[in-house]
């Protein structure tokens, strides 16, 4: 389990790490609040901030553990978020760093199966899941389509 943003709530929760986005805290202060054996993400929208985690991983190689890169489609999750990108910034963004990247934004049973075949890590999904009358059922698709894709 990892906590988004609440970097500070991570040791009492036992989750396994945080991951943050680019008006969060800052990657730093995250890193030392987790320590070196938790993990750490960062959400990405744009090739100036893989650039800026080259640079990150350039004074510390264990300051990020992957990044998430989205929103790749619309999504309602979070309302201030970038504009989409598509599959195509998604693997765009991937190929610039050598952390394994999290795609997320707008993705649904019917669309995972182009993030599987894109190259990513993995998927983060929120409303095919939340908003779904049979969550479970809606979760176990998407982990056999991500599957028959890979």
């Amino acid at each position: 389990m990892l906590l988004n943003d609440r970097v500070h709530l991570v040791a009492e929760t036992g989750a396994h790490g945080a991951h943050v986005g680019q008006h969060d805290l800052d990657v730093r202060a995250a890193r030392e609040l987790l320590g070196p054996d938790l993990l750490l993400g960062l959400s990405c929208q744009s090739v100036a901030h893989v650039d800026a985690v080259d640079e990150l991983l350039e004074e510390d190689p264990q300051m990020l553990d992957y990044l998430g890169i989205g929103p790749v489609w619309e999504q309602a999750t979070k309302p201030d978020a970038a504009q989409p990108g598509g599959i195509e910034r998604l693997v765009d963004l991937g190929a610039r760093t050598p952390l394994p990247c999290v795609a997320i934004g707008g993705i649904d049973v019917h669309r995972i199966g182009l993030v599987a075949r894109s190259g990513v890590a993995g998927a983060a999904v929120v409303s095919a899941i939340c908003t779904s009358p049979h969550p479970t059922l809606s979760a176990h698709r998407l982990r056999q389509a991500w599957e028959e894709n890979r």
